[in-house]
């Protein structure tokens, strides 16, 4: 897998720019041998790369990103954590029951790092608010209800006027508030994940992933050195096409990055 376009530096990300500055990167700049070789320090990298980290502390794990770890889509994100996400209602009770415990076992785990660490990132879990403003808002909102009341969930359910406290407008007519999601800064816990990872865990910022070659051992080619490793996970997500995989006719005129 060879990539093909290197992402751009947009400097336009306020959770980033808010910030206080990160000191330099450390590029990768010599090869390596290791265990297991990771590509992207967003939130599937970072979690990935922690967990090896804690399950083979003897091994040495290479997290790369062609960025600043908190600079991509992570970094990016609404910072919503939740538990109860409202596509969740339209799967199958067995998958939903599946996806919410592990969402649930997530936002522990998270919660248990953030703490650990003395990571910074606004941590607020007083719950969220789906909230409906027009008659098919108002449909949807009760059909969410139907659905936590099936499920046996605890939510608060607010009227116009209660909504009119808690937002201060009177613009929604009703609400259901959802406890046990957070709010977070994301770039603050992305940027606080990177820097608490485990000591067998060295991430190399601003190292591109330009090319891949599968084989015993692997090797990931960067600018300026090669990782050669026993596996590699791939964490770029929604960029996969970057890397030559799940590449489509969209993909390929899209903005992509390794």
């Amino acid at each position: 897998m060879k990539a093909r376009r290197l992402p751009a530096d947009d400097a336009g990300c306020g959770w980033w720019n808010v910030l206080p500055p990160s000191g330099p990167a450390a590029p990768l700049r010599r090869d390596l041998r290791v265990a297991t070789a990771v590509v992207g320090a967003g939130f599937t990298g970072l979690a990935a790369a922690r967990r090896l980290g804690e399950l083979a502390p003897d091994d040495e794990v290479a997290l790369i990103d062609a960025q600043r770890a908190g600079y991509g889509a992570a970094g990016r994100s609404s910072g919503f954590v939740v538990d109860l996400a409202g596509f969740i209602a339209a799967l199958d009770p067995p998958d939903a029951d599946r996806f919410i415990h592990l969402s649930r076992r997530a936002i522990t785990i998270l919660r248990r790092a953030v703490d650990e660490h003395g990571i910074d990132c606004a941590w607020d879990d007083t719950g969220w608010l789906h909230v409906a403003a027009t008659d098919p808002g108002l449909a949807s909102l009760a059909g969410l209800r139907e659905w936590l009341d099936s499920r046996g969930e605890r939510y608060d359910h607010h009227g116009a006027q209660a909504m009119r406290r808690i937002v201060g407008s009177g613009y929604y007519r009703e609400g259901v508030r959802l406890p046990g999601s957070v709010l977070v800064q994301p770039a603050a816990l992305v940027r606080g994940l990177a820097r608490s990872l485990p000591e067998n865990v060295h991430l190399y910022e601003g190292t591109p992933a330009l090319k891949l070659k599968p084989g015993s051992p692997a090797v990931v080619e960067t600018p300026e050195g090669r990782i050669l490793a026993d596996r590699v996970i791939v964490g770029t997500n929604g960029l996969m096409p970057s890397l030559g995989c799940c590449a489509s006719a969209s993909s390929r005129s899209g903005p992509s990055a390794a």
